[in-house]
């Protein structure tokens, strides 16, 4: 059969009955768009590399921006965290509950087990009492100053 440019019958040279016809040139256009296809795969492949590849490097940005964050925050966290063991430590000497000489340890201990720790001390009595033997000397004026640098290595 012979078709013209818009594909229609102009005239039948002779007709066969196949499993598979190839009417209006299917065969020819097929291959064509096997090949045009084939491209298109190729293109498409590309394109789906170079979009997976722009989606990792922003994925590992944003893990690098993250894990910034974290660190950042862990200082902060580490940062408040020593100065709350300092300012119980401290609060801790101020008010009598521990004695100076027990400062550098308790700042080696977990926040959390600070004021367990001091709890445990019960040095208030012990220091209320060299307060009072301190003040009975002043009275007496007897100390020496091996005394006196004991006392004051106490913080009394």
């Amino acid at each position: 059969y012979m078709v013209d440019r818009n594909r229609n019958v102009i005239s039948i040279v002779g007709v066969g009955l196949v499993n598979q016809p190839n009417l209006l040139n299917k065969a020819l256009n097929k291959k064509e768009n096997l090949e045009d296809d084939n491209l298109q795969d190729e293109q498409n492949k590309k394109e789906k590399n170079n979009m997976d590849e722009e989606l990792k490097k922003e994925l590992n940005k944003k893990i690098d921006d993250m894990t910034l964050q974290l660190n950042q925050r862990d200082e902060q966290i580490k940062t408040l965290t020593d100065n709350l063991k300092v300012t119980k430590v401290d609060n801790a000497i101020a008010g009598g509950s521990m004695l100076p000489a027990s400062k550098e340890f308790a700042l080696g201990l977990e926040v959390n087990q600070i004021d367990g720790y001091i709890a445990t001390l019960n040095v208030k009595p012990q220091v209320d009492g060299l307060k009072q033997e301190l003040n009975t000397q002043e009275n007496n004026d007897t100390n020496t100053q091996a005394e006196t640098a004991v006392f004051e290595q106490l913080g009394v």
